[in-house]
């Protein structure tokens, strides 16, 4: 009996630790987004701004180069951003727009409804 209640009491304390690793987890992901940067790039391509963004935030960047002008020489300053102000700054009067989802950031081509709102892209936040 004694050891049937130690084998039920180290079950329980590996599923408390399971439960505790996966909401860390949920909560730094929560924190992520309100965390802050700042990128400051003169006349770099948009592949080399979104290199320096990774780094920074530790957000992955996926895209399409069929969809995306990667050579496009960007200037962009921004001091103390989170990532949603950041991005929208970058794809500001672009075909762009992306999806957040965890920490992927999916770069995609703006429908044609949300190019004429261009205050609205579309969902910014996916599943995570």
């Amino acid at each position: 009996m004694n050891q049937f209640i130690d084998h039920l009491r180290k079950i329980s304390l590996v599923v408390l630790c399971g439960y505790l690793s996966v909401f860390g987890l949920l909560a730094a992901n929560n924190q992520k987004k309100d965390a802050t940067l700042s990128v400051n790039v003169k006349n770099k391509t948009l592949v080399q701004v979104l290199d320096e963004i990774e780094k920074k935030s530790g957000y992955l960047f996926f895209y399409y180069d069929g969809f995306v002008d990667s050579n496009r020489k960007i200037q962009l300053k921004a001091d103390n951003q989170t990532i949603v102000q950041l991005l929208d700054k970058l794809f500001e009067n672009t075909e762009n727009t992306y999806l957040i989802d965890g920490r992927q950031v999916f770069v995609r081509k703006r429908s044609k409804a949300a190019s004429s709102q261009q205050k609205n892209p579309g969902d910014r936040y996916g599943a995570g």
